[in-house]
């Protein structure tokens, strides 16, 4: 497939995600779920589908707090799995630019919210004095759209476009070692997305699992889809002892 194709269709997964976030809600725009269509798109399912795991341990814990708007995950997934694809599959490069494109990102959204946001407004509340039906539609719905296109959507093409040139040209350019040392710093990134959902959560009995993740990583080599998978596994064994344990107690309680 033509690269040019491959960008539109990027920067088009960039605007249904963000889309996503804001009307329909149905998790697209989540990490774990954008790494693999990304990986898809570029051909290289399994290196998007290691970014989007990666990357969505990264965010975790980012939430919205009153009119705080956190870090972008949206245009920092696509574009860091782009690179990573671009440099043959090394994750680290990726998860290197994933935090510095978050923040990009993060700004976009400060300025549409506090130039545009505040435009649409106005006018909406000029279609509601007017009770015109179809203005209210335009500016709730079609103008988001159009704007979503034009700020997310064209950085996201145009990054993911030249991510080729662009990172092999860095590949050539950065010493193997502090290339190394990106890699470790990359993945020392998830940690600390993790501890920051631990210390939000507040469970103190949580920590074992943490040990058990640890084990699995550093002593057996169990990368993260292997991780999640038996994360899962442990959850739903947990999810059904409490539910037997509940049954238990009602019983005894009829008794």
């Amino acid at each position: 497939m033509n690269y040019l194709f491959i960008s539109i269709a990027c920067g088009l997964l960039a605007w249904i995600a963000q889309m996503d976030r804001l009307m329909v809600h149905m998790f697209i725009y989540r990490p774990i779920i954008l790494g693999p269509i990304t990986g898809l798109i570029l051909g290289d399912v399994s290196t998007g589908l290691e970014m989007g795991v990666t990357i969505e341990i990264m965010f975790l814990a980012t939430v919205f707090v009153g009119t705080a708007i956190p870090c972008d995950e949206v245009m920092s997934t696509i574009i860091s799995t782009a690179f990573a694809v671009a440099a043959g599959g090394d994750t680290s490069i990726g998860i290197a630019a994933a935090l510095p494109l978050s923040v990009i990102g993060q700004i976009i959204r400060y300025i549409r919210s506090s130039t545009y946001h505040l435009w649409t407004n106005m006018q909406m509340e000029k279609a509601v004095a007017r009770g015109d039906l179809k203005g209210m539609y335009f500016w709730h719905i079609v103008m988001p759209l159009i704007i979503n296109l034009i700020v997310f959507s064209v950085p996201t093409f145009i990054a993911v476009y030249v991510s080729a040139d662009i990172v092999q040209a860095l590949i050539n350019v950065i010493p193997e070692k502090l290339i190394d040392g990106i890699g470790v710093g990359a993945g020392m990134i998830g940690a600390v997305g993790l501890a920051m959902l631990l210390k939000s959560i507040n469970v103190k009995d949580a920590w074992p699992y943490l040990l058990i993740g640890f084990f699995l990583s550093a002593f057996l080599n169990v990368n993260m889809i292997g991780i999640s998978i038996i994360a899962v596994a442990i959850i739903a064994i947990s999810i059904y002892s409490n539910q037997k344990n509940e049954k238990s107690k009602n019983r005894i309680a009829l008794d």
